[in-house]
């Protein structure tokens, strides 16, 4: 997951990615980044990420990767469980990550 909001911190994403990349028990693994936070104005959008990632030199032969996009707010005050700071509502694009993580496991 990384802070679509936070261009400065894509250095250190695009380290831990190749990192990951590099360790030959990942080939063929599908990978998934979520770029989050993108209530934020300013959020980079999935192809910025791909691109500040350089995912387009990765290998498709061997790796799969894909950039999915989220937000967990805003969120309406009335999916707060009572008398707690839970939520029993999540941000629709939540549930669009949890169908493509399912179905990047399910695929393997």
């Amino acid at each position: 997951m990384v802070d679509a909001s936070d261009a400065n911190q894509l250095s250190q994403a695009v380290l831990s990615l190749k990192e990951i990349l590099g360790d030959s028990r990942m080939d063929n693994v599908p990978i998934l980044v979520i770029a989050n936070k993108q209530d934020v104005p300013d959020a980079l959008k999935a192809d910025q990420i791909k691109r500040a990632l350089d995912l387009h030199s990765i290998s498709p032969h061997k790796h799969k990767v894909e950039v999915i996009t989220c937000q967990t707010m805003p969120i309406p005050d009335s999916a707060k469980k009572p008398g707690t700071s839970e939520y029993s509502y999540y941000h629709p694009s939540m549930m669009n990550v949890r169908k493509k993580i399912f179905s990047l496991a399910s695929a393997t």
